[in-house]
């Protein structure tokens, strides 16, 4: 009796957590999951210098294991940039990388910051919440890549060190 017991609380513990992570992809709608990607896309792409800057990130501990990241950034171009992509990168050292592409926001005081610098639109801020649940464990470095257009396009490190730890995804090495 106590055998069954004892098999019926390890069954019902592991479906509890894996309900759990799997509700949390769905409870917001508003995070992203970020993918796995292949650094060599983004790396052999990268034709031009990334200006940059991020806001606070914070790690929220909820179901859905939360990061919120915001930002600018640009490259400089003289032609259209209809299409501008920015996408954050997570690289482990091992090569593993989750990015995830987010929507740019209007800008418009990037250009007035920069008077110097050749920038095209206003679409170079980002604010987004992504979740780390599909993220293995491990040390991350967070990375930006522009994508003005097929002429200015580049990948830069932001200096910043996460790690994923179970549930808990925190800065680390600061």
């Amino acid at each position: 009796m106590k055998k069954k017991l004892l098999i019926a609380t390890g069954v019902l513990i592991l479906w509890l957590f894996i309900a759990n992570s799997v509700c949390g992809m769905f409870v917001k709608g508003n995070d992203i999951a970020p993918k796995r990607i292949q650094m060599q896309d983004y790396e052999s792409a990268t034709i031009s210098e990334v200006f940059f800057s991020l806001g606070e990130t914070e790690s929220i501990q909820d179901l859905s294991e939360t990061f919120q990241l915001s930002g600018w950034s640009f490259c400089e171009t003289t032609q259209p940039n209809d299409t501008k992509t920015i996408t954050a990168i997570w690289k482990r050292s091992d090569g593993l990388a989750y990015g995830v592409e987010i929507a740019g926001q209007q800008r418009p005081d990037i250009r007035a910051a920069f008077p110097d610098k050749e920038i095209v639109g206003d679409m170079h801020g980002f604010t987004t919440k992504i979740s780390t649940i599909s993220m293995k464990n491990g040390v991350y470095e967070l990375l930006l890549y522009d994508k003005e257009n097929d002429a200015a396009q580049g990948l830069v490190s932001t200096g910043l060190f996460f790690k994923k730890e179970g549930r808990m995804f925190t800065a680390y090495g600061v």
